[in-house]
Parts: structure tokens; C-alpha cells; sequence
């Protein structure tokens, strides 16, 4: 599964954006070994990604077996 649109590519690329530029704030975190307030940033903008995906995309449905509206 992938975006349909051009705004559903732009809200993927920034959330990669978003995480790459994470990674550069966060990097003397990283490099001590303390990352979880870079795990919490990730984390943060996965469940956004996802919400922004559920609220716009096609709602959820059963795609197994046959289908009931035949």
C-alpha cells in the first residue's frame, strides 16, 4: 500500500524528513547511548503518520473470503 495522491507522498516525506532530522538533533544523544528521547520523537511521528493515514485513507474492512456485498 502506497499514498494515492501527491499529499499523501508529501505527508510521508515529511515524516522522513521529520525522523532524518531527528537523528542530526538527537546525534550526541545517540552517540552517548541515550536515546529514548529520540525513540519517543520517532514514535511520536509513526502514531501521527498513522492517525493522519486512518482519518484520510479509506476506512478498514474485511478483504478475506468472499465478499458479503455481492
Amino acid at each position: 500500500m502506497d499514498p494515492c495522491t501527491w499529499q499523501g507522498w508529501i505527508i510521508v516525506a515529511l515524516c522522513l524528513l521529520m525522523v532524518i532530522g531527528a537523528s542530526y538533533y538527537h546525534k550526541e544523544q545517540l552517540e552517548r547511548g541515550d536515546s529514548t528521547s529520540f525513540i519517543i520523537f520517532v514514535l511520536m511521528a509513526v502514531m501521527t503518520i498513522i492517525l493522519i493515514a486512518y482519518l484520510k485513507g479509506e476506512k478498514p474492512r474485511w478483504q478475506w473470503g468472499t465478499d458479503a456485498k455481492k
